[in-house]
């Protein structure tokens, strides 16, 4: 158990009531982790048809566990990708007309994560739209994305960063959390150096690394023949 306390407190008041409180949990070392599952070693492809009017493309890639150095890259990597006026949204959908919704995040764990990808588009157009989705990802992984560009994903995860911790409560859950995760309880402090640090050479390699087509897991929902 981990738990955090932030405000105007007495310290050694805090302390007593924590130590009566919870001094007599006796420790249990039994992991709460399932077992972790092989590496990938080749591309999964899905596709079903079902009673909906849109179809949606998901790509999604392995990547880290949330303790590895290249977290904060993947992080600026789905920021330019995905934010707003992101890569995706301005060649997918402003561009090319493809797409009703789209975006790409990373989802973390203590476990290796995934990376996914989605677009929402019309059956007709889900070809296409993964062409040019890859498209974009070769792109980046053979010539990194622009200066500009890159400070502008990261001045707006450090935006979101700062907004996110305005308040006691959200300060004590952030720091407890990344201490349960082994990345330190005060890794919000350094968040902004980490992110600060990444350069596009960064993002290119992260996507040479990860977006790898032999590992890629595919899926494919697609409206019914009968649907519009």
């Amino acid at each position: 158990m981990t738990l955090a306390v932030f405000g105007d407190i007495q310290l050694d008041q805090m302390r007593e009531a924590l130590e009566k409180t919870f001094s007599a949990l006796k420790t249990d070392p039994r992991s709460i982790l399932p077992p972790q599952e092989d590496p990938q070693t080749e591309r999964r492809v899905l596709v079903e048809e079902r009673p909906k009017d849109q179809a949606v493309l998901m790509i999604g890639y392995p990547i880290c566990p949330l303790t590895h150095p290249d977290r904060p890259a993947l992080e600026v990597l789905s920021q330019y990708l995905s934010g707003i006026g992101g890569k995706l949204f301005l060649e997918i959908r402003d561009r090319h007309g493809q797409a009703y919704t789209l975006g790409g995040y990373p989802r973390w764990g203590l476990d290796p994560g995934f990376f996914l990808f989605y677009v929402g588009t019309s059956r007709g157009e889900i070809d296409a739209v993964e062409e040019t989705l890859l498209g974009i990802l070769r792109q980046i992984q053979k010539t990194p994305p622009d200066d500009e560009e890159v400070a502008r994903a990261k001045k707006s995860l450090i935006g979101m960063h700062r907004v996110s911790l305005q308040t006691n409560a959200a300060l004590a859950f952030q720091s407890s959390l990344d201490d349960l995760y082994g990345l330190g309880h005060d890794e919000y402090i350094r968040y902004e150096e980490e992110i600060e640090a990444v350069t596009p050479e960064d993002l290119s390699r992260v996507a040479r690394t990860y977006f790898r087509p032999e590992v890629a897991s595919v899926v494919r929902l697609l409206p019914k023949n009968d649907s519009p």
